[in-house]
């Protein structure tokens, strides 16, 4: 009896991941990608078909925001892969569309929405959730409350397509997002002495998690995926000299 209702309670809560969002990649490239990040993740899987916050740091807006774009186009390449499309909405486009390429997102894949009004960025990002052939959505907004975020929380639901949400605005206060991060750039250190930068890096702090576990970790992308960078690595990046990488 005590078995049997174990196993139904496991059941349920997997039933509950699922309609989170947390649900096996229909490519197993997007969990591979997430390394030491999988671990805070239900059943190690990426929410998909639901909406992702990006806070960035107002002091330091445009490195926070080159390491935000850099680290969601990491995380998004597994999600085009194939014949995948992203809309990336904006009324101040801050992304330098070639630098996408080095995280593995081809420039045929991203169709960019340019918004003459900021105030008519929201409304484009409902809409553009609301389409199910889009696979992603990343859009550069301002001010979000609970009422609009559970609007494009359902438009993404319904379509299955994942928004990432950049968020500039001062107060995040509350939202039904699945996640919310910050995502801050850290020194990278030179591959084999050869002039130019390093492998990206970010300090990478996972604020909220619906059904999860928050965490911080610094981490680099290399060869395709996520890597925790140890100690060792950061008292050699610290004693010699610093490159930073931007993208943006």
């Amino acid at each position: 009896m005590a078995l049997a209702r174990a196993e139904k309670v496991a059941q349920l809560k997997q039933d509950i991941h699922r309609m989170e969002g947390f649900r096996p990649a229909p490519n197993p490239l997007m969990n591979t990608v997430l390394g030491p990040l999988e671990e805070a993740f239900p059943s190690g899987a990426f929410p998909l078909g639901v909406l992702h916050e990006f806070l960035v740091d107002r002091e330091h807006r445009k490195s926070s925001m080159a390491a935000s774009v850099g680290f969601i186009a990491a995380m998004v390449s597994s999600i085009l892969s194939g014949n995948g499309v992203m809309l990336w909405v904006s009324a101040e486009r801050k992304v330098f569309p070639p630098s996408l390429i080095g995280f593995g997102v081809k420039p045929d894949q991203v169709i960019f929405v340019d918004i003459k009004k900021a105030r008519n960025v929201l409304w484009a990002t409902e809409e553009a959730l609301k389409c199910s052939a889009v696979a992603v959505v990343v859009a550069e907004v301002g001010g979000l409350d609970l009422t609009i975020s559970r609007r494009l929380q359902l438009s993404a639901e319904q379509s299955q397509a994942t928004g990432f949400l950049i968020r500039n605005d001062a107060h995040p206060g509350i939202t039904s997002s699945a996640t919310r991060w910050r995502i801050s750039p850290t020194s990278s250190i030179q591959i084999d002495s050869l002039p130019g930068v390093g492998h990206p890096r970010w300090i990478v702090e996972l604020l909220k998690l619906r059904g999860g576990m928050a965490g911080k970790w610094t981490i680099q992308y290399r060869h395709g995926r996520f890597e925790e960078v140890n100690v060792d690595e950061l008292s050699i990046a610290t004693s010699l000299p610093q490159t930073s990488r931007r993208v943006g």
